[in-house]
């Protein structure tokens, strides 16, 4: 049952790893720099990202849902008390994908429709303009402490210290 367990939180922390940067450097750069920005506009192009994102942001809550059944489950199946850290960094990082999903989007998305529905030059679009940038700032810190959080999630679960795998071999002085 353990290894069971072991495997799910492994592929469960690859699929929120890889969704995750595939999205951070292959999709939002793709949509919203170069060829696909000119073709489809500023407006369309983070219209698609946004869209993009928020399924995204279910595959992630979906993921850290996931991680902490997994891992409650593991340290119950071993007999030892689960391990603070790590469970503090998949509470984090669940906390931040929960306030990104349900707080912080609707935010941008209205800021989003602001800037291109304001006219040129108009305190509304440089207001918007401005928020809108500061806003997407702290949803990249954010984004960026999630990506360590899920690294460091996998690493734990492929990789779990030796102190903690070791503890329950009895010792013998023959």
């Amino acid at each position: 049952m353990l290894s069971l367990l072991r495997a799910i939180g492994i592929f469960n922390a690859a699929i929120w790893l890889g969704s995750s940067l595939f999205f951070a450097f292959i999709v939002a750069p793709t949509l919203l720099a170069g060829p696909m920005k000119t073709n489809l506009g500023p407006f369309w192009a983070g219209f698609a990202t946004q869209a993009i994102i928020a399924k995204l942001f279910w595959i992630h809550h979906a993921c850290a849902t996931v991680a902490l059944i997994a891992s409650a489950l593991e340290h119950f199946y071993a007999g030892r008390p689960m391990e603070k850290t790590l469970t503090w960094v998949l509470l984090l990082v669940l906390g931040l994908g929960l306030i990104g999903g349900f707080a912080l989007q609707p935010v941008l998305k209205d800021l989003h429709l602001k800037k291109y529905q304001s006219r040129p030059n108009s305190p509304e679009l440089i207001e918007a303009s401005r928020s809108f940038g500061l806003w997407h700032g702290v949803s990249q810190v954010a984004n960026l402490v999630c990506l360590a959080g899920i690294s460091f999630y996998l690493w734990r679960t492929a990789f779990p210290s030796s102190a903690k795998r070791m503890a329950g071999i009895p010792r013998f002085n023959g």
